[in-house]
Order: C-alpha cells, then sequence, then structure tokens
C-alpha cells in the first residue's frame, strides 16, 4: 500500500514537471497511469488531485473530454464536502476550456460556485471563482468579459492581498483594452496594497504592477517619466540583489527605447536583461528578451544577428515549455533564415531550414488550437518559403488554409496576400488561368474598398503572370516574394505627448503594412505594421507606391478601421551573385553575443 501511495506522489510531480516544460503528451501518460493507481487504492481525495491533472493534460493536447476530467474532480470535492479545494478543480477547468477555445462550461460552473459560496458566506472563495474565470477570459482575449468578471471579483474580495491580485490582473485588463488611464490607477492601487515579506505571488503582483504602470505611463504622457520610474525600481532592485526584478526593468525599458527608435539603447538594455534572467532562472524572461532583441536586429535589417538571437530564444522558450513562444519565435527564425539567402542561388542558402522552422510555427499553433492572425503569419512565411523552393504543391495548401483563415476571421484585406500567394504557387503550377483568377479575386476585394493604389499594384502582377504565360520570363526567375517585417515604428512626436503602442502587443504581422488608427482614445494613434510583399524575380519596373484607404472600408468590416494605409509592392530585382547564406549560430559567437 505505501508503495503505491509513493508512486501516486511520484507520478503526481512527474506530471507537474512534465506540464511545467510543455511535455503535454507525457504529462498525459503520467497522469493517466497515476489515476489508474489511485482507483486501485480507492483514495478519492488523491483521485481528485489526480483528476485535475489530467484536465489540464488533456486540455493542453486539447482532447475533447478534458472537462469531463474537471467535472468528475468537482464532484468528488463536493462528495466530500471539501468546497474550498472545489477552486483547484475549477481551475483545472478553466484550463481544459482554454485549450478548447472556450469558456462556456467555465462560466456554467463559476456561476454555480459563486452562488454555493455566497449562501455559505465564503465571500473570498466567491471572488476567487471570478477571478479564475476573468484569467481565462483575458486568455482567451474576451476583453469585454473579462473586465465584468474581474470587477464583480473585485467587489467581493475582502482580502487587501486578495484585492491587489484582482487590480493587477485588472491593470492587464485596461492595457490590452487600450484604457490606459484605468491601467495606470489600476496598477497603482495594487502596488500601494503590498509590502514586505512578500510571497511568491506577492513578488510576480509586483513586477505585473511595475511593467503595466510603466506602459500605461508611456500612453498617456512622455517617456522621461516612464523612464524615470523604471530607472527607480532598478536601482532599488539591484539594491535588493533581486535579479529577475532588475531583468525584467530592464525588459521593459528597452521596449520603450526601442517605440523612441533608440534601438542600440534597447539592445544594450536587453543585453543586460538576459544576463540577469538567466542568474534568477527566469527562462520565460530570457526567452522574450532575445525574442525582442532578434526583431530590433530585423528593424535594423542585421539578419546575422537576428539570427542568433532568434535561436537563443528558440531554445529558451523550448526549455521552459512556451509552446505559444515556441510559435513566435519559429516564425521570426524561419523569415530571417529566408532573408539570409538572398535573391538568386536560392537553393545554396538555408530555405530548407526555413522551411522547417514555419513549419515548426504551424504545427504548435495547431497544437494550441490558435487561429490568429500570427498563425496566418507563419502560414504565409511557409507558403512564400515553399514558391522560392518551388514546392508548389505545398505552397498552395499553406496559401489556402491562411485564405480560410483570415475568411474566417472576417478580414478580407488580409485575404489578398493569400489569395496572391496562391496566384504565384498556380502560377509555378503553370496553371495560369487560376493563377490570374486568384489575383483578380484579390483586385475586387481591393477594388470594392476604394483601394486604387492596390488596384494598381494587383494590374502589375497580372502583366507579370502574362510574360510568363508568353515565355517572356521563365518560371526559373521565380521565387515567390520577400518577407519583411516592421514589429514597431520610431515615434516622431515630442517627448511630451508621445503616442507609444508596447512591443508586446506589435504580434499580430503578416505581409501587408497596415497604419490602424486607434479610436479608442481621441488623438492617440496605435500602430501594426505589416510590411509589404515583394515579387522576387529579375528585371522589371519600380514598386508602387503607398495611399490611403477610403472611407468605404467601413462596409468591409475591418476591425476598428478608420485610416488604414497600406503598401502591397512588386519588386522586379536584376540578377545578382550577391547572396547571404543563413547558417547556425557557433558557440564563440554565442560568447561573444552575450558578452557585448
Amino acid at each position: 500500500l505505501g508503495d503505491r501511495c509513493r508512486e501516486v506522489s511520484v507520478l503526481r510531480t512527474a506530471t507537474e514537471a512534465a506540464l511545467a516544460l510543455g511535455a503535454v503528451r507525457q504529462a498525459l501518460s503520467f497522469s493517466l497511469d497515476a489515476l489508474t493507481t489511485c482507483r486501485k487504492l480507492q483514495d478519492r481525495f488523491s483521485e481528485a488531485k489526480v483528476l485535475c491533472l489530467v484536465a489540464k493534460a488533456r486540455g493542453a493536447c486539447n482532447e475533447s473530454a478534458s472537462s469531463a476530467a474537471a467535472q468528475e474532480a468537482l464532484a468528488i470535492y463536493e462528495d466530500l464536502d471539501l468546497k474550498s479545494l472545489q477552486l483547484e478543480a475549477l481551475e483545472a477547468l478553466a484550463a481544459a476550456c482554454k485549450g478548447k477555445q472556450t469558456p462556456l462550461e467555465a462560466s456554467s460552473c463559476v456561476e454555480s460556485l459563486a452562488a454555493k459560496f455566497q449562501a455559505a458566506g465564503m465571500t473570498k472563495e466567491q471572488s476567487e471563482c471570478s477571478y479564475i474565470l476573468a484569467k481565462l477570459l483575458h486568455d482567451l482575449q474576451d476583453w469585454d468579459a473579462a473586465l465584468a468578471a474581474a470587477q464583480v471579483a473585485l467587489a467581493n474580495s475582502p482580502q487587501e492581498a486578495g484585492q491587489a491580485k484582482v487590480l493587477s490582473l485588472l491593470s492587464t485588463i485596461y492595457l490590452d483594452r487600450k484604457d490606459f488611464q484605468e491601467a495606470l490607477e489600476s496598477s497603482q492601487r495594487a502596488s500601494a496594497f503590498l509590502g514586505p515579506p512578500l510571497d511568491d505571488e506577492g513578488r510576480e503582483i509586483v513586477l505585473t504592477c511595475m511593467n503595466n504602470q510603466a506602459l500605461a505611463m508611456a500612453q498617456l504622457g512622455s517617456f522621461g517619466e516612464a523612464q524615470q520610474f523604471l530607472e527607480e525600481k532598478l536601482q532599488k532592485f539591484r539594491a535588493e540583489k533581486n535579479k529577475r526584478g532588475e531583468g525584467q526593468a530592464l525588459f521593459i525599458l528597452a521596449q520603450l527605447l526601442q517605440a523612441k527608435g533608440s534601438q542600440e539603447d534597447a539592445l544594450h538594455r536587453l543585453a543586460l536583461a538576459a544576463l540577469a534572467l538567466v542568474e534568477s532562472r527566469d527562462r520565460r524572461g530570457e526567452a522574450l528578451a532575445w525574442q525582442l532583441s532578434a526583431k530590433i536586429h530585423l528593424e535594423k535589417n542585421d539578419l546575422t544577428k537576428a539570427l542568433p538571437a532568434a535561436e537563443m530564444s528558440s531554445q529558451a522558450f523550448r526549455k521552459v515549455g512556451d509552446r505559444r513562444g515556441r510559435a513566435q519565435i519559429a516564425a521570426v527564425l524561419a523569415e530571417t533564415q529566408f532573408s539570409l539567402c538572398g535573391l538568386e542561388k536560392v537553393n545554396d542558402g538555408n530555405l530548407q531550414e526555413a522551411r522547417r522552422a514555419a513549419q515548426e510555427s504551424v504545427s504548435l499553433f495547431h497544437d494550441l488550437n490558435e487561429r490568429s492572425v500570427e498563425m496566418g503569419y507563419s502560414l504565409h512565411c511557409l507558403a512564400n518559403i515553399n514558391l522560392a523552393l518551388h514546392d508548389w504543391d505545398a505552397a498552395l495548401q499553406a496559401a489556402q488554409e491562411a485564405l480560410e483563415l483570415f475568411r474566417s476571421l472576417q478580414l478580407p484585406l488580409l485575404e489578398t496576400t493569400a489569395l496572391l500567394l496562391e496566384s504565384g504557387a498556380y502560377l509555378g503550377a503553370q496553371d495560369f488561368e487560376r493563377s490570374q483568377q486568384r489575383a483578380m479575386e484579390a483586385k475586387e476585394i481591393y477594388n470594392s474598398a476604394g483601394v486604387l493604389k492596390g488596384v494598381d499594384s494587383l494590374d502589375q502582377w497580372l502583366q507579370n503572370v502574362d510574360r510568363y504565360r508568353s515565355g517572356e520570363q521563365t518560371l526559373k526567375t521565380f521565387h515567390g516574394f520577400s518577407m519583411r517585417r516592421k514589429y514597431n515604428a520610431p515615434v516622431s512626436q515630442s517627448d511630451e505627448r508621445q503616442n507609444f503602442r508596447a512591443p508586446r502587443r506589435l504580434s499580430a504581422m503578416n505581409d501587408i503594412e497596415l497604419w490602424m488608427a486607434d479610436d479608442s482614445k481621441a488623438g492617440r494613434s496605435v500602430i501594426i505594421a505589416y510590411q509589404g510583399l515583394e515579387h522576387r524575380a529579375a528585371g522589371g519596373p519600380p514598386p508602387a507606391g503607398k495611399a490611403k484607404v477610403s472611407a468605404e472600408l467601413h462596409g468591409f468590416q475591418f476591425p476598428d478601421a478608420k485610416d488604414t494605409e497600406y503598401d502591397v509592392r512588386w519588386v522586379h530585382r536584376r540578377k545578382s551573385k550577391s547572396h547571404s547564406k543563413g547558417r547556425r549560430l557557433q558557440k564563440a559567437e554565442e560568447e561573444r553575443l552575450v558578452a557585448k
């Protein structure tokens, strides 16, 4: 009996460790073994504990039966009259619902449990129910519902520590909603409730509030005030020898400097942040620091430095088990490797490595059951790389999936890029009729929206299709489209009223450059940049310019479309022997990069 109890304990520990590392299939296997042993022992309390782990593992694996395990755990805790432990099962149910991308079961369960806790006079547990729901809704990016749930949690929270936790979540939700004044006030209120000594949860709240407060100040006023706030926090953390706090402060400071256009200063802060975060064993923080470093190097078009930074970020995300982070950085790796191949002699570059990274990104997004613009960008990368490799069928498949995704998201302007990639795939397969048809579909979208420059760029592409059809140009010269992303734009306003978009929110990247106005606050504009496509072939006219999209865009159901600027370019380059090869980071280079 003792051996079997120890077996359950070991398997539970192994499950938790596997979940933390992102080894979700292994975690599920461990948890199911533990569940079998618990049932043989007829230990219902341990069975409920293990069922919660099963629910989390199945949710991470996107299995349909994930919520059933959590519901079973809830029923066991209720039979054992362990009301407070039902929150543990509720958290597992939320994790399962997050994996299925739907909050319905969790919402229903929260209402039922909250009513029971209220009847029993358990206000703390009642507040915790709403807090768990608010976190789930925030993770699913349902900002309005998350805000409502968090406000209910705050109203029912009886303790200052509990209020600080809810207020920190509220500040994050407000920041995502672009309610910057409310985000600032909530983070300040949460910080006021916190005092030494702090437990692990308290330290996490401190860092969350620091992040939200600095970004909100930058949005509302001058960068100077936000920078001064962070410098003061940095000195405090260094005095306390708090390496994690030091690393996080440096990372946020780097974001502000990047937004100001001070790229070298931002990179210097990121190098210091990475060292501090490594020392504190904050692998996820380290991964984010290297990720931002890679993006800044891409902005500078310094591809040879972007590649090692992206690879180090990928390694750190892998160690911490962050599959979404791995998906994001894999797309950056694909883009960087693709760009390093150059325009000519594409088969001599690292296109195979670029394709592997793009496939990994798409696969991870599929595993996460995430259908987002970011996944669409990864699909565009994959389609474009396959075009460069002349793998027309694979390119067509990725482009069609991207098109289906953007249609489901009701983003017709992004559909045009997927249609153009389809057109390129059909062109490579010498199906000129379908190639022309897909290009015409994209042209119709621009026509309907009144985007005349978009129409002009499509006309140029259609002329190219005719040249390929007539044999004037050979398919050997067609290598798809060059891809470049702008992760953030330097702020040009005076320091007193600078509008700032946190780089962590600039994650929805694609192949079309959009400048979308933010109408949530009068006079404040937000930049989301999608860099243009360029036709990769020899000879030809110069690229098309930029234009403003007319007010007719509103009829196209663009999200918050006010004044949208686009840039789609077909650039026909002359043949050149110059090209760069993508390559793996060498150990000596890693050491030199960290030492900088």
